[in-house]
């Protein structure tokens, strides 16, 4: 007997696909126009384009509901693989989202700051840092979901194995950044490392979902995808 997981892994593909032009937009331009190395370089730039950070935020807000676009639709399509530990993925993403979410509100708290006549400079790079520091820990619970993922796709009789070894990198290597982040903040050799694994963390998820889109949204997952599902008994 086979069900049908098609609707699920096309919400879910275009759902991530959608977070990366979002999460692109917000972190590797808005941020990188307005954040300079001093603070009062970047309250200018913030008072000089208001609407840019605005438009970051919202395109924040835009990811955080793709990923509970893609916590709901990966349930529904890797429960017949394993049942609980597709509940334990996507609940790993939706504890991720909350801190994501939480971030967003430290960008938020910027705008009075930079809105009163004499804006504390300092509270504005704190605010930004606080938005780094909180989703880099968030992360973390996101790397460890992308290695549930990662052994739901393994064990699925119908998902090449290629893309389950991608997000096993992929997750190694948001668990290995971002746990180096909280214990040696800052620092050359940090930023190295993000920089050698950064094409990693992204392609791991970015592949799964171009393979939806292309092929997988053709097939379904069959009911017995696993041998033995432990969740079952």
């Amino acid at each position: 007997m086979t069900e049908n997981r098609k609707p699920f892994g096309l919400i879910a593909a275009i759902a991530i696909l959608i977070m990366a032009v979002a999460a692109g937009f917000a972190y590797g331009y808005v941020q990188n126009t307005l954040l300079a190395a001093d603070a009062p370089t970047t309250v200018q730039n913030i008072q000089a384009s208001p609407g840019l950070l605005q438009a970051g935020i919202l395109a924040w807000v835009v990811v955080l509901v793709c990923d509970l676009v893609v916590c709901w639709a990966f349930y529904h399509y890797f429960k017949k693989v394993h049942r609980s530990l597709s509940l334990l993925s996507s609940g790993l993403r939706l504890v991720y989202s909350g801190w994501l979410a939480v971030a967003i509100v430290q960008l938020a708290y910027i705008f009075p700051s930079v809105s009163s006549t004499d804006p504390d400079a300092w509270l504005v790079m704190h605010q930004f840092q606080a938005f780094e520091q909180i989703w880099s820990a968030g992360l973390i619970i996101f790397g460890l979901h992308l290695l549930c993922w990662a052994y739901l796709s393994l064990q699925s009789r119908n998902i090449p194995p290629i893309f389950g070894w991608l997000l096993v990198l992929a997750g190694l290597s948001y668990l290995l950044v971002h746990s180096v982040k909280w214990i040696l903040p800052g620092g050359l050799f940090v930023e190295q490392m993000e920089n050698l694994l950064s094409m990693p963390m992204a392609v791991g998820e970015l592949a799964f979902a171009f393979w939806l889109l292309v092929r997988g949204r053709y097939m379904a997952l069959p009911a017995n995808s696993l041998v033995h599902d432990p969740s079952r008994n």
